[in-house]
């Protein structure tokens, strides 16, 4: 017999001899009846049991909390469309609102004049429109009038006029025209 023969044999040799080991009472009453192997297996499936039942809570609170976040998302959705929409409005009535103080203030603009009680006599007022509304010509003053309605507020250049006329910045000058010359005096 050779090698190969003898390998052979002893392999079928080792089978035999394990498959009567562990077919033998003795070895499975050592392993199954043992009391110790007994009580790790049931506390083994108990806790396999408790395990499959958190973890069965935990699938339906997950299930749950996905149910609330899709209707939380959808809220959010409404609520957003609602704000977006009460934006447009509230931007169309800003923009009436605007263009009715325009259109107010371009009144008042004409009919200022016309006002009683202003205290300027209307012939010696004179109507600029930009960047001042009027100037008046009175007796002992000069006085610059802008006018302005609702929340409008003084334009950069009107407000640097404003300065200026308050601090007292105000210069007069003279042009003479004569043969075809300017002189400024």
């Amino acid at each position: 017999m050779d090698i190969l023969g003898y390998i052979c044999l002893g392999s079928v040799i080792l089978n035999v001899i394990l498959f009567i080991i562990l077919s033998s009472e003795k070895y499975k009453k050592e392993v199954i009846l043992d009391p110790g192997f007994k009580e790790d297996l049931n506390a083994e499936r108990i806790l396999n049991r408790e395990l499959q039942t958190r973890l069965g809570e935990l699938e339906l609170l997950h299930q749950q909390q996905v149910v609330k976040n899709e209707d939380v998302l959808s809220e959010n959705a409404v609520l957003n469309k609602k704000l977006e929409e009460e934006l447009e409005r509230n931007s169309t009535i800003l923009s009436q609102k605007k263009s009715s103080e325009v259109r107010t203030g371009m009144s008042l603009e004409t009919l200022y004049p016309l006002i009683d009680g202003i205290g300027h006599d209307p012939k010696n007022l004179r109507f600029l429109g930009c960047p001042i509304d009027f100037i008046s010509f009175d007796d002992d003053y000069i006085t610059f009038i802008e006018i302005k309605s609702g929340m409008s507020k003084l334009t950069k250049r009107q407000k640097d006029i404003k300065k200026l006329v308050e601090d007292k910045k105000i210069n007069w000058e003279e042009v003479r025209v004569s043969k075809g010359k300017l002189t400024i005096k």
